[in-house]
């Protein structure tokens, strides 16, 4: 799908391509008619609040649990070393994600991303550019958005993990372990808070 917006200071072209299993990749242009000044441009993706029960994010920490579930609720980050962020509940979510960091160019680099809870609305903010600049030349922005499961699961997919079972004894170099989380399945649905 291609979409195209002219004003009398920019135009924009976005070319928006799905795949089979529903990726949606966006290429977003903006061509400056003349030198013109932005205060901010910002993506934002409006996800109802119990859809976004917990996050992953990869920064410098990998950031992976709970989220704050109040409207009022804030977070903001710089951008991660891997190039994704995935929102979600026990059951389905969404993954934003990106493969350049020049689009970033004239971004506040603490403050690329931001979480906020409003009116029962998680509101995830893409902050491209984050201080005033002034543009003469085009913008290219490039992200994609992937709801999560791709495809409908198995019945017994809590179950499976990396070919053990909860209780199976794990011996690696260095280690000694009984599974009973992480690695040998998905969350056991009695407590899915514990994540």
């Amino acid at each position: 799908v291609q979409t195209t917006r002219i004003s009398q200071a920019l135009s924009m072209q976005a070319q928006t391509t799905t795949e089979f299993d529903g990726m949606i990749w966006t290429q977003i242009t903006l061509t400056p008619n003349k030198a013109i000044q932005l205060e901010t441009l910002d993506l934002i993706v409006p996800i109802k609040g119990h859809y976004a029960k917990y996050r992953h994010w990869p920064g410098e920490v990998a950031l992976t649990g709970n989220m704050g579930r109040e409207d009022g609720w804030h977070w903001t980050s710089s951008l991660p070393e891997r190039n994704y962020l995935w929102l979600g509940n026990d059951d389905l979510g969404l993954t934003w994600f990106f493969e350049t960091m020049g689009q970033f160019q004239h971004a506040d680099e603490k403050n690329v991303l931001e979480l906020a809870r409003q009116d029962g609305v998680l509101y995830l903010k893409i902050h491209y550019v984050g201080k005033p600049v002034t543009l003469t030349e085009p913008q290219e922005l490039a992200f994609g958005i992937q709801a999560t499961p791709t495809r409908t699961r198995n019945g017994r997919w809590r179950s499976r993990g990396n070919g053990n079972f909860l209780g199976a004894h794990v011996q690696e170099f260095g280690r000694s372990e009984v599974l009973t989380r992480y690695g040998s399945g998905h969350p056991e649905p009695a407590n899915l808070d514990y994540y």
